[in-house]
């Protein structure tokens, strides 16, 4: 009979710890301008889960509005697990900020990275072009003719081993007034600060000084290959760089999404070699 007793008090003891800790856990998971997120020195993200895989060194606990005050992102890794599983409450405030998880986790359109070929084709609508293979990288691209924002573009998507590591919108716009190239730039970098943010890096680069003071020549300038604008940001598993360059007068403008993930930069880097040796 005592033995009884010892196992029921045992297990009504363990059930009061298993709510209770299912209580705390639930109240940690609340996500409000008040509750605490987590970071680390010289992050850029802010983490929903303290055991987060991604959350590494000292971890420092702060309100979610702050660390949204201090320009931190939040983790995909961790608020993406956390969306998924119906843990942050329906309400305007958080569908803004699923939004900016789903375009935090890396990809391509409406892709993730590491999808094939067949997955590609069945999910893109626009029409297809042409497949090839880039001599310089040694990835297979598929391209699509279509439409981004505004702006009539060709869709490459970029493949490693047949799975999605890259892609582009390469702009078609055609202009008399090449000036009018840096206008498209502008048009398109506001576009995406206004989805990403602020961008990891901005700049304008001049290889010759022959137009910079006539600000009416820097078109002529990026198509004679003496300047440059170059605009990045950079997510989680994803960089994304905005290109605007030249070469012997033909003008390029540029949008690309490049995954970050390990194993995919491992198997560009690998493509590229394999593509130097065939050439050679």
């Amino acid at each position: 009979m005592k033995s009884k007793v010892i196992i029921f008090s045992f297990l009504f003891l363990n059930t009061i710890l298993y709510f209770s800790a299912q209580e705390t856990i639930k109240k940690q998971k609340s996500v409000g301008e008040g509750e605490i997120v987590y970071f680390s020195y010289n992050d850029i993200y802010y983490h929903y889960y303290q055991n987060c895989p991604k959350l590494t060194g000292p971890k420092i606990g702060i309100t979610s509005k702050d660390a949204i005050k201090k320009g931190l992102k939040p983790c995909s890794e961790c608020m993406f697990e956390a969306v998924k599983i119906n843990e942050i409450p329906e309400s305007q405030q958080e569908q803004k900020l699923q939004q900016e998880i789903i375009n935090m986790k890396g990809g391509f359109r409406q892709t993730t990275w590491g999808m094939n070929q067949a997955q590609i084709k069945q999910q893109e609508k626009s029409e297809l072009i042409k497949k090839d293979v880039s001599q310089s990288t040694g990835l297979d691209i598929v391209s699509y003719k279509g439409k981004a924002g505004n702006f009539d573009c060709l869709i490459a998507y970029y493949f490693a081993g047949d799975k999605l590591v890259e892609g582009r919108y390469i702009f078609l716009n055609k202009h008399v007034n090449k000036n009018l190239f840096i206008d498209d730039f502008k048009e398109i970098k506001s576009s995406l600060i206004e989805k990403y943010k602020n961008p990891s890096g901005d700049n304008v680069i001049w290889k010759s000084d022959l137009y910079k003071n006539d600000p009416s020549d820097w078109g002529m300038a990026i198509g004679a290959g003496h300047l440059a604008y170059e605009t990045t940001w950079q997510l989680q598993d994803t960089l994304i760089r905005l290109q605007l360059y030249g070469d012997n007068f033909d003008i390029s403008l540029v949008l690309g999404y490049q995954s970050t993930l390990p194993e995919h930069v491992d198997a560009i880097k690998k493509a590229q070699e394999k593509a130097k040796k065939t050439i050679w």
